[in-house]
């Protein structure tokens, strides 16, 4: 069973699944598992509402397919709860409606909308909808997006590369949240966050050139270290002399995560010396680029180009 701490906050001991088939009992859930609302009464008959949902890292993700529905949260419930969170609710499939302070906003599929549970609300779902929602503590949402939680509620829209990137993350940290145990929750959601803040910024100049003079330096590190396996974030972050949240918002600003762009120029180096026939089999190529078996380099390989690695190798 699911407890409320007292920070509000749901501490479930594993992965919690709901399903409902009136609007009352889909309503009282959604309480329980996230905070207080109510909710304006539609006469269905056939009311659905399903929720997966997982709580590790200091934050919640969910994945919740419902009829429609439309919930508020007044000031005086605010008052009396004291709950706050910063929600990034992707939707999967169906229109997403908000207002918040003097912004009324719409989402539709795959866009998110951003917003906050410490201020009044209502949201909106006109029709029967599929969606994905990250929801972090306030103390998580200073340290990472300041500038997004003083701002008020806003869309996150895929015609950017920061913004189709925090998508992609929030739909993945979700799914990966609840179908498995995923140890490195806490540092995936600050990285997510870590993305999300761009899209509320702009890096000046100067900061921009230093990115760029810190990318060459890891570059040169890769290279040096092309070879280990163990190779993580706290190494560039080691090697790069800043914090992992300056680093994450730097390839934020490429449109990638440090640790994809190390995977995606391992992989690229890999092509080469497959391309050059300088290897003598997939296995040496994968242990010499720094992965720790060949079935996992093969299929990282094969989604990056389309193509096994001893196609490549044969052409060679």
């Amino acid at each position: 069973m699911a407890e409320r701490g007292d920070s509000g906050v749901v501490t479930p001991a594993d992965v919690r699944h709901v399903r409902e088939s009136d609007m009352a009992s889909w309503h009282s859930a959604i309480c329980e598992a996230f905070c207080e609302t109510r909710y304006a009464p539609r006469s269905d008959p056939h009311f659905s509402g399903e929720m997966t949902f997982a709580a590790r890292g200091g934050a919640r993700m969910s994945r919740i397919h419902s009829s429609a529905g439309r919930f508020l949260r007044d000031p005086q419930t605010i008052k009396r709860d004291g709950f706050d969170s910063l929600v990034l609710l992707v939707s999967l499939r169906g229109e997403l409606r908000l207002t918040q302070g003097h912004r009324a906003l719409r989402a539709r599929e795959g866009e998110a909308l951003v917003y906050r549970h410490g201020a009044p609300f209502e949201i909106e779902f006109p029709h029967p909808y599929w969606a994905v929602s990250l929801w972090v503590d306030p103390g998580m949402m200073r340290r990472h997006c300041p500038d997004i939680v003083s701002e008020s509620a806003t869309v996150i829209r895929p015609d950017t590369t920061n913004g189709l990137l925090a998508l992609t993350m929030v739909r993945e940290l979700c799914v990966n949240a609840i179908s498995r145990n995923t140890r490195d929750t806490g540092r995936l959601v600050g990285a997510t966050l870590d993305v999300v803040s761009t899209l509320g910024t702009r890096p000046d100049p100067a900061e921009m050139a230093r990115g760029g003079w810190l990318v060459e330096k890891l570059e040169d590190f890769l290279l040096r270290n092309i070879d280990d396996c163990d190779l993580t974030l706290d190494s560039l972050v080691a090697e790069a002399g800043v914090s992992a949240r300056t680093l994450n918002r730097l390839f934020a600003e490429r449109g990638t995560t440090p640790m994809r762009w190390v995977l995606d120029r391992r992989l690229e180096l890999a092509y080469d010396v497959l391309a050059r026939a300088q290897v003598r089999n997939v296995t040496e190529a994968a242990f010499s680029f720094g992965f720790k078996d060949s079935s996992h380099f093969s299929r990282a390989f094969s989604r990056k180009f389309g193509m096994p690695p001893t196609s490549v190798l044969r052409r060679g």
